[in-house]
């Protein structure tokens, strides 16, 4: 995933869950990530999906993504 334009990342073809790509996109629009920030957190929940064995990312793994992107991984 690290050579995946962040485009198709955000795209419907990627396979992402398309409610929590909206939730990192109304993130975005609101200024609480960049552009840049979204497609890191977009990165890191591929890579906990891959590390759970699933096909993709879900809500759960945008969730742990962001959560670990937007509090530095601090709990």
């Amino acid at each position: 995933m690290s050579q995946v334009p962040g485009s198709w990342l955000r795209s419907p073809q990627s396979g992402t869950d398309r409610a929590g790509v909206r939730l990192l996109l109304d993130a975005l629009d609101r200024g609480d990530l960049t552009l840049r920030g979204v497609d890191r957190v977009l990165r890191l929940a591929w890579t906990l999906a891959d590390l759970a064995g699933l096909d993709g990312p879900g809500k759960a793994e945008l969730g742990a993504a962001l959560a670990l992107r937007t509090r530095g991984g601090r709990p």
